[in-house]
């Protein structure tokens, strides 16, 4: 059975294989310029399709955490405020107190950078699999000061079911 770059797209598709989809027509190239064995190649899309997945599944991860904004690592500015415990904070970067089911809390005055570690600490949490929640502190207690206490209950399981739940500007 021969078929053309589009008709295996649109089967790649229907498989639900986006990823390879996508860059077939850029492998293949590379396959007909002799550049790369045939299981390279497809090697590479296999990998194509594990990173589509892996950013979407990130993305998912991101839009129900609750984030506002995506902080980074490296938009933290050490400097700023040479009180800020740099080794402590990057340690949590390794992510062994979620492993460990252990708790963090960073606290100091406001504008020293909580916040910003705490995002950027969320983010990251999400890229290495992690169920993150964010939720503002003010917006919590509105949030569940309304409910009633089976509600309330329900409410409060499903943020301290998740790996890391983030409660900011407590």
């Amino acid at each position: 059975m021969t078929m053309n770059l589009t008709e295996i797209q649109q089967r790649l598709r229907r498989l639900r294989l986006s990823g390879m989809s996508e860059t077939l027509e850029a492998r293949s190239l590379q396959a007909d310029q002799g550049r790369l064995p045939f299981v390279e190649v497809f090697a590479s899309m296999i990998q194509d399709e594990l990173d589509r997945r892996e950013s979407k599944a990130v993305e998912a991860r991101f839009r129900k955490s609750g984030l506002d904004e995506r902080k980074q690592l490296n938009g933290i500015d050490w400097g700023f405020n040479q009180k800020l415990p740099r080794n402590a904070a990057l340690e949590l970067f390794t992510m062994k107190f979620l492993a460990q089911g252990q708790n963090a809390l960073l606290i100091g005055n406001a504008g020293t950078g909580k916040s910003h570690i705490a995002k950027a600490l969320a983010l990251s949490a999400l890229k290495s699999g992690y169920a993150v929640v964010y939720q503002d502190a003010q917006d919590l207690v509105i949030e569940t000061g309304g409910l009633s206490g089976a509600e309330r209950r329900k409410t409060l399981k499903t943020y301290t079911e998740t790996d890391l739940f983030v409660i900011d500007d407590l």
